[in-house]
């Protein structure tokens, strides 16, 4: 079944495109409204330009829904705007009034397109991720329609930090990054994991395999933890980019996949709040106290924190709670709250044109000379230094 998203149409329009969509599929197919929000995979968005911020729509669903095919529709007098459907790279661009034999060839050759072996891959990993295929035999037919012998258990995330967010986000940057995975796996561990599939998605990589079902848990396999860490410091020595990596656990029924995803999402959030490399879900608390004073800390880092003013929003004694935090997440409570300041600092230098002395303030320190002592210490480098290194852009 394909996802059809119609987007720009009004009641008239949206029936006729919506008939001749089913026409050209010929199979069941699932017809989404513009304002639909529902977190599916489409297949094809079909937009018509009516203003020039309906491109800024178009560029949200195209960075959501990568392997999208695009049938942009529009009046001659926006014809001005064309590069932009060449730069989105959609599949067709039609003026109206729209002739039907056009559009329905275009939907047809776009689902062509669709039957390249690995987008149906992704296609199909996408929807076990968020979940949309509920029954064996629908997971069978995807299955046999993508070639694929054996399903991940695995979900593993890989996303940069503020430096390397357009390395991620860069079709260019992830395939840099497939070649490592590939080439670590290949060298590696490929006595363990024969395939290794990807699904890209705006701010991470999703990188799925299937490890032997003697490993009941992640953790029990120590190869992976080294070489997982060994392919971020390659990339960081390669490219200067520095990766963060959340793993899920192992889930060995495939309709169970979005469980994985899920949990390696909650990972790689604290590997990026905590400034860690690389969190297994299976490692993090459980402790609810715990994940209550994650959430505030991460809310009021700015604020002057104490570890007693933390303990007391649970009811604990600080001494309990500093013995439970390091106990829990391996570092001390004051190293945890520095790790995070120091992550936004960092965002701060990096984005913004602000001065040292504000940003010491923004993220939390009360001196900039304290401020620029901790981050050197952390960095080696200091705030002057990093900025120089690592500015994005600067609002003038």
């Amino acid at each position: 079944m394909y996802n059809v998203k119609l987007v720009g149409l009004d009641a008239g329009a949206y029936e006729k495109i919506s008939d001749w969509v089913k026409e050209a599929l010929n199979v069941p197919c699932n017809i989404i409204q513009g304002d639909d929000q529902r977190n599916i995979q489409i297949d094809i968005i079909v937009a018509q330009i009516n203003s020039f911020f309906d491109w800024v729509i178009i560029n949200r669903l195209r960075k959501k829904h990568l392997q999208s095919k695009l049938i942009v529709m529009m009046d001659e007098a926006y014809l001005k705007t064309a590069p932009i459907a060449v730069n989105f790279n959609a599949h067709a661009l039609l003026l109206t009034p729209i002739r039907k034999n056009a559009f329905v060839n275009a939907v047809k050759t776009s689902v062509e397109d669709l039957a390249d072996l690995p987008i149906v891959r992704e296609m199909f990993l996408r929807r076990l991720l968020y979940g949309e295929i509920k029954t064996n035999e629908e997971l069978e037919q995807y299955k046999s329609f993508a070639k694929m012998d054996e399903l991940p258990n695995i979900v593993c995330l890989v996303q940069g930090t503020s430096e390397g967010t357009d390395f991620i986000e860069n079709e260019e940057g992830r395939r840099v990054l497939r070649s490592h995975v590939r080439s670590v796996i290949k060298n590696h561990l490929s006595h363990w994991v024969k395939d290794v599939y990807y699904v890209s998605f705006r701010r991470y990589l999703a990188v799925l395999f299937h490890i032997p079902y003697v490993y009941k848990s992640i953790r029990e396999w120590d190869q992976i933890r080294y070489y997982l860490l060994k392919l971020i410091d390659e990339v960081q020595k390669e490219y200067g980019i520095t990766l963060h990596v959340g793993v899920g656990s192992v889930y060995n029924d495939p309709l169970n996949l979005y469980q994985p995803y899920r949990e390696a999402r909650k990972a790689l959030g604290q590997s990026l709040s905590e400034g860690s490399l690389l969190n297994f879900y299976e490692e993090l608390t459980k402790d609810q106290n715990l994940q209550k004073c994650i959430e505030f800390i991460s809310n009021y880092y700015h604020e002057d924190l104490s570890i007693k003013k933390v303990a007391n929003k649970v009811h604990l004694s600080h001494t309990y709670f500093s013995r439970l935090f390091k106990k829990e997440l391996g570092v001390s409570f004051v190293e945890y709250v520095t790790n995070i300041r120091i992550k936004r600092a960092k965002w701060l230098l990096a984005n913004t044109n602000d001065t040292i002395e504000s940003i010491a303030a923004q993220v939390g320190f009360n001196t900039p000379n304290y401020f620029s002592s901790i981050f050197k210490k952390h960095v080696g480098q200091s705030p002057s230094e990093y900025r120089e290194e690592h500015i994005i852009t600067v609002n003038e």
